[in-house]
Formats: structure tokens, sequence, C-alpha cells
């Protein structure tokens, strides 16, 4: 391993095709900072309009549109299948405003009679709504989030190669010269850590290693080394409540910030990246005993749940054309997964899963390889 002044042709970062630069990513969140409000609203009074609205009437009627993530946080808690869902929402509105509406008032009837108060909390920016959650969740705002991680960054010299914001998740993945090593000669890679996180319900903060390969600009992200869910106090009555305080949520914000701090600090030692580098090495020198290809990455698909011809055709094609050296190897298999997350068609987020399954394929055990790759199924 190497750290600090390496040759200029191994140590140049480029930045990912993928995603937006970190001004772009700060300008976006503080556009949506200043656009939002949520919104704690008792299932009783929550409807869907005759137009697929949602919303509720206090007075004056505030009705918002729903973005693909939050009709699918509605479909799971009105218990109406997705695929469902969208197709009656393009087919006939009213139908699916009754279906809505009779599940959200069986929903509060189910709760009335076991003493409970059932609420969802409406988290908007302008005229949609980007999350429907629990009355309990805890928002940690992603625009703080940056604000506390990102001079620990820059203090470590990690330099931000590529950022995004999507409707279910925010991502910055920084990388840093000065530490780097390889997993064979002539295959350089760079260290680099990734955070993310949802504040619409779309899972916990993670804060995870990302390793970056220099010889074909591919990003893997391995284990993650901490999540912190967006639970908090029950915030369920039976009041439309607006949120304009965060006084209390703040304080305790500035405790688990201190402890993210702490952690990403940890996270950029050189000896976590050591230990990564060490079981790519590993992995380089395990080779694919089952030539048939195709079916060798719809068993390692399979295992990772991830999905799609395009996506499958992408990952056959880089790992038959060797991926810059790393051959027909588990190396090779985790970089066809991360290969074909450059793919056009996928988003941001389905892109973050296949450097994740490429990650995941580096740390299979004896057994979970052998099933993939050198049986003849």
């Amino acid at each position: 391993m190497h750290i600090g002044a390496e040759s200029e042709s191994q140590m140049q970062t480029i930045t990912q095709t993928k995603g937006r630069d970190l001004v772009s990513l700060a300008q976006a969140l503080a556009a949506q900072k200043e656009n939002s409000r949520d919104l704690v609203i008792p299932t009783q009074k929550l409807e869907m309009s005759q137009d697929g609205k949602l919303g509720f009437v206090n007075g004056t009627d505030q009705f918002f549109d729903l973005n693909n993530w939050s009709r699918s946080q509605l479909s799971g808690y009105t218990a109406i299948p997705k695929q469902y869902f969208d197709r009656i929402s393009e087919e006939n509105k009213p139908l699916l405003a009754d279906m809505v509406n009779h599940s959200l008032i069986k929903t509060s009837l189910q709760a009335k009679e076991e003493g409970k108060s059932e609420s969802r909390m409406l988290r908007t920016v302008g005229p949609t709504i980007r999350a429907l959650v629990s009355g309990k969740f805890r928002r940690l705002d992603a625009f703080d989030l940056l604000n506390e991680t990102l001079p620990i960054l820059l203090d470590n010299q990690f330099e931000p190669i590529s950022c995004e914001l999507t409707e279910k998740r925010v991502y910055v993945k920084a990388v840093t010269k000065k530490i780097t090593s390889e997993v064979k000669v002539n295959d350089p890679v760079q260290f680099g850590v990734m955070f993310s996180t949802s504040d619409v319900g779309a899972g916990s903060l993670a804060l995870e290693p990302f390793i970056y390969r220099l010889v074909c600009l591919n990003g893997m992200v391995t284990e993650s080394t901490i999540k912190k869910r967006h639970i908090g106090r029950n915030q369920a009555s039976d009041n439309i409540e607006e949120l304009l305080s965060q006084s209390t949520l703040e304080l305790g914000d500035r405790a688990f910030f201190a402890q993210l701090r702490d952690v990403l600090t940890a996270s950029m030692k050189p000896e976590v990246f050591e230990r990564e580098v060490n079981k790519m090495r590993k992995a380089a020198d395990i080779p694919i005993k089952n030539f048939d290809l195709e079916n060798v990455v719809e068993l390692a698909m399979r295992s990772m749940s991830i999905t799609g011809d395009n996506t499958k055709k992408s990952i056959l094609d880089s790992l038959a054309s060797g991926n810059q050296g790393a051959g027909l190897t588990m190396w090779g298999l985790a970089n066809s997964f991360t290969a074909a997350a450059k793919a056009e068609h996928l988003d941001y987020d389905q892109s973050v899963e296949l450097e994740r399954a490429g990650g995941e394929i580096i740390n299979l055990n004896a057994n979970q390889w052998k099933h993939i790759a050198e049986i003849v199924h």
C-alpha cells in the first residue's frame, strides 16, 4: 500500500459519469429544504381526491401530487399491490380514490378499536408528497448531514467524485489520492467512502467503504460501517400538526452527528482500505470453473437480488471481455457488476445496488462461490 505522492497516470481521479457534482447537490438540497413542509395527519382525516391527489380538509383543502416513491409507500400502507395501484392510477383515478379511502377508513377504525391513534407524516416539497411515513418518523435532514460530514472529508483530503439526490436517497462518494494500492500488478485502486441517507423512509443512514478501480473507473461499495434508523418520538395525535420546530430533535441529532463524525474519521484509516484490498487480492486468484458464463451471471444476480435483462447483458458482456485484466475470476465477476452500474438505462439507486453487489461477491463464502461459479447446473 502506498500513502502519499504517486505517479500521475495512476493517481488522477476522474469524476464518474453518473450523478452530479457537490455544488449541484448542495444547491438541490438547499432548494428542497427551503420548499419543504412536514405535516402529521391523523389517518381518519387523510383522503385521496378523485383526481388522484392525497391530502386532507382542514378549513381549506390541501391536496398534493404523489411521486413514484410516495405512491409506493401509499400502496403499501393501504395494502394495494403497487403494479395494480399504478395501473388503476392511469386508467381509473376515481376507482383508485375509492379503494384508498376505504382502506384509510378501515385502518383508522381498527386503530380506534385498539385504543390507538394512527397517523401519517406527509413530507412535502412544493406541491408534491415526497414521503408518506409513520408519525414516529425522525427527521434527519440530508442538508444537515452534508454540512456535518463534508468538512471531515475535505480535511482528510477526500474528494467528492459523484453525488446524487434521488426520490429515495442522497449519496456522496469521495476518494483520496493519498491512499492507494494494487489488487494485481498494474491494477491500482484508490480508497474512498460513500455515505448515503434517506429522509423519506427508504432505509437508514449508511457509511460504507468505497473502492475505486482506476483502470476502468469502476466503484465498488463494501461493508457498511454505521446504520441509523430514522425513528423518533411517536408524534401521533388527533390533530393535524405542521412540524415547525426541531429544537428537541436537534439536541439528539447533535449527539448522533458527533458519533457519525467519529465513525467517519475512523473509517478513513489506511488499515480499513488494506483489509478490503486484501479480500480483492484473494478474489483475483479464485477462478470461475463453470464456463457457462450466462449461467454464472444468472446465479450471481439471483443471489444478489439483481434483476433485468439489460443489466444481465451488461454484466455478461463485461465478464466475457475480461474486465481490463480482471479475467474469469471472482474479482472479474465482481467488476462485471460494477461495470454494469454505468449503464445508461439504470438510475442512480440501481447503479449503487450493482456497486454493492460487486462488494458482496468479494465477500461470498466458499460454498456460495462454489454454487455460483464452480458447479455446472
